[in-house]
């Protein structure tokens, strides 16, 4: 039997242990080998794996096996990045009907940012950004944000002192220093930029999404070339995305997410 063959049994049977518990409060090794036609020592193996991985608990008197609440935890967290990614999808879609140009929900996920939903521009010429893709967090406005907001944004500050900054393009910063000065203007305003640092000719706006917990879960950014831009729309796409940011938090239970907005010093494009 080939390695990959071996590795979709074992799954399986996996998912048939966790299928067979689920069904009931608890259940013996025997039991488990009379419903599933497994041999003992195979359960067994696995159900030592699941219990070292917290989602299967052992009662010390009967010996029975149960399933912990983990697997809920699990489920619930998909869901709950799937409630965002629903909710703000028409919230996303007026701010491209409003402004014809493309906006973004993207997450922290270790190292980078993650795109995790598009809403695309109404023009022709259009960014190469695709979901599930990612983007280095010093070059893009949305990494400022979740850097500036993040509980753990000190840690991720941290791990980027030591990697090399990239050059995505001739506006890309230099350096950690120059990018922390960036995030302290965003935790002042509310807003992150990205000024053609990620792809050329283009710019970016973001903000944070903010949850119950008043921690920022993800960014939304709304991005557009240099040349359809003024300084009037400027102004008038930070009031857009500013708005977007509070309906966006506060329909995610956040009570706070208006204070963390300041107007910036300087509104001009250049």
């Amino acid at each position: 039997m080939s390695k990959q063959v071996e590795s979709v049994s074992a799954v399986l049977k996996v998912f048939s242990i966790l299928q067979e518990l689920s069904q009931c409060q608890t259940a013996s090794l025997s039991e488990l080998e009379t419903s599933l036609m497994m041999s003992k020592s195979t359960i067994y193996r696995f159900l030592q794996t699941m219990q070292t991985l917290g989602y299967v608990e052992q009662e010390a008197e009967t010996e029975r096996y149960y399933l912990t609440l983990e697997l809920f935890h699990v489920g619930a967290r998909a869901l709950y990045h799937t409630d965002i990614q629903r909710i703000a999808n028409p919230i996303m879609k007026r701010i491209v009907s409003q402004t014809s140009e493309t906006v973004h929900l993207g997450e922290l996920d270790k190292d980078s940012i993650i795109y995790t939903h598009k809403v695309e521009s109404n023009y022709s010429l259009r960014m190469g950004s695709q979901i599930g893709r990612r983007a280095d967090i010093y070059s893009t406005a949305m990494g400022k944000i979740l850097t500036a907001f993040r509980t753990e944004g000190e840690e991720v500050a941290e791990a980027l002192k030591a990697r090399p900054f990239v050059k995505h393009t001739e506006k890309t910063l230099n350096n950690f220093g120059e990018f922390m000065e960036q995030v302290d203007l965003t935790k002042r305003t509310g807003y992150a930029y990205d000024r053609e640092e990620n792809e050329p000719n283009l710019l970016c706006i973001a903000v944070p999404v903010f949850d119950f917990l008043e921690q920022a879960i993800a960014s939304m950014s709304m991005s557009f070339p240099t040349f359809r831009c003024d300084d009037e729309k400027y102004a008038h796409y930070h009031e857009i995305m500013k708005q977007a940011s509070i309906e966006l938090s506060t329909k995610l239970g956040s009570k706070t997410i208006a204070n963390v907005f300041a107007e910036p010093a300087d509104l001009k494009i250049a």
